[in-house]
């Protein structure tokens, strides 16, 4: 077994279907290009592109409105969750090995960074002052409902617990 029977290494961005745009009718993905081995690499750029979106928001000097925050969260990870639905549709409808590996190596992955969201206490300081403030923000229903919901998934997720529960939680 040479060189030439190895596996190659992973597809180059821009041979990655996933992470190309998509031409397709109505932005469906080209599934007939994309192979098993385009899921992890695309799946680890759309992480650390989501990672910096977060990190941009909670890091800014602005005082917290909801367009530089909550807004601002909804747009944050859109290639993730392209990737994601992408893949989560496939693996769901076919249950390969190689689907299950994916999953398997993805989900711990996709565990830290909602774990790195949801529990970040700069941005959590954001959407609980937008929270503590909702009264004279002047907001839509939508708009309201949305920050509601916002900030119960980081109470859930442990945000407003003491660091050491906090730290419980991230290991759980």
């Amino acid at each position: 077994a040479g060189a030439a029977s190895a596996p190659s290494a992973a597809p180059s961005a821009a041979a990655n279907p996933l992470l190309a745009a998509w031409t397709t009718p109505d932005g469906v993905p080209p599934y007939d290009r994309i192979r098993p081995e385009h899921y992890e690499p695309a799946f680890d750029q759309a992480l650390a592109s989501a990672r910096a979106d977060y990190q941009r928001i909670a890091n800014d000097t602005a005082a917290p409105t909801f367009a530089n925050t909550i807004e601002a969260m909804e747009g944050a990870g859109r290639p993730l969750a392209r990737v994601s639905s992408t893949f989560f549709n496939v693996a769901s409808a076919d249950a390969t090995e190689a689907n299950q590996q994916i999953q398997k190596n993805v989900a711990p992955k996709l565990a830290r960074l909602s774990n790195e969201i949801y529990l970040d206490q700069k941005l959590f300081g954001r959407v609980d002052a937008l929270w503590k403030s909702r009264a004279s923000l002047g907001l839509n229903p939508e708009q309201a409902q949305l920050l509601k919901l916002t900030h119960e998934r980081f109470v859930r997720a442990g945000a407003a617990l003491k660091p050491e529960a906090r730290a419980r939680v991230a290991a759980i």
